[in-house]
């Protein structure tokens, strides 16, 4: 099987099987910046973006996040991060959310697709004092074809109420990132997240941009 064969194959059984769900759904727009700062083992990345909702014609949230992460080998890079959400709400208007998290990743190639895997531990809260916490697991498969790179991935999330793991929702995507050059990075993609504690599946379409820069 050629391997562009295998990956069309790989993408398909991760979207397909979601494509019919009957939940209610909503149309969002994600845009995301990103800014990576690396120097010897080390990177610095900061970040905003703006999520739309009820399809496309309200903001759903706003966020910033700096993130560290520190890389022993492909085999076990070590990160942390703080993200702040400015969030629009139903019954409470906007209000501010904050995160901590701390993940784990880990690539390896395989018949030239790339296979990378990211474990988060979070602890998503209003007031310090008050944590949610939760883990997030995420298979991604990359095909890297000279400057183009499509890809899919799963990732699941589960968070801790009254002391038991919770189902949360799961998250579907292909995209294409597109390397303009060495620095600069374009990406799109199309996301659906089903949700399993409530009748609803959200339909991202996003594109973001990052610049690397050496210090």
């Amino acid at each position: 099987m050629k391997k562009q064969s295998l990956l069309f194959l790989l993408f398909s059984l991760i979207t397909v099987p979601v494509m019919h769900s009957q939940k209610k759904s909503d149309v969002s727009g994600w845009i995301t910046t990103d800014l990576v700062l690396t120097q010897g083992h080390w990177d610095y990345t900061a970040s905003l973006e703006y999520r739309s909702k009820e399809n496309m014609g309200e903001m759903d949230l706003f966020s910033i996040g700096t993130y560290g992460r520190y890389t022993f080998s492909p085999l076990l890079k070590v990160s942390g991060g703080y993200e702040a959400f400015l969030t629009h709400t139903f019954d409470r208007g906007t209000i501010w959310e904050h995160r901590l998290l701390l993940q784990n990743e880990s690539s390896f190639y395989f018949q030239g697709i790339k296979i990378d895997n990211r474990f988060s531990f979070l602890d998503d809260f209003e007031k310090i004092n008050t944590p949610s916490w939760g883990i997030r697991d995420r298979l991604r498969l990359k095909y890297p074809v000279r400057n183009i790179e499509p890809y899919t991935y799963l990732e699941l999330y589960y968070y801790v109420k009254t002391k038991q793991m919770v189902h949360h929702k799961n998250r579907y995507a292909v995209g294409l990132n597109y390397m303009i050059d060495s620095q600069h990075f374009l990406g799109m993609y199309y996301m659906r997240e089903a949700y399993f504690q409530k009748t609803f599946a959200n339909n991202v379409i996003g594109i973001s941009y990052v610049m690397t820069l050496s210090i």
